[in-house]
């Protein structure tokens, strides 16, 4: 049976693919700051969990991170990628699938 998260992840999200839900859905929620905020509503937790997921699986977030570079500037680095991750996501780019499995495959994890 599906969470109101999940049934949301589809929703706003159509394109996200079942592999890219589940890894989402198996966040840390110890570590997930987005789900801690209780205020939110539930859409904009989802919101944020994608692209926290994006963020640290399809770009260079995390090395940008290692490399001594400060969150914020580093957020704002990939910030256009993620947004057109996004985009893609909600069916509303020309980002195509090819790229979008470039960066899945691109050995990236999710923390």
């Amino acid at each position: 049976m599906q969470t109101a998260m999940e049934h949301l992840l589809h929703k706003m999200y159509p394109r996200l693919e079942e592999v890219d839900i589940e890894a989402i859905m198996d966040y840390d929620p110890e570590v997930d700051t987005c789900m801690r905020s209780m205020s939110l509503p539930l859409d904009v937790k989802v919101q944020l969990r994608l692209e926290a997921y994006i963020r640290h699986n399809m770009t260079d977030y995390d090395d940008l991170l290692a490399d001594g570079i400060d969150r914020d500037r580093a957020r704002m680095k990939v910030a256009s990628q993620v947004s057109a991750v996004v985009r893609y996501f909600e069916g509303e780019t020309n980002f195509s699938k090819r790229d979008l499995h470039r960066l899945r495959n691109a050995g990236l994890t999710y923390r």
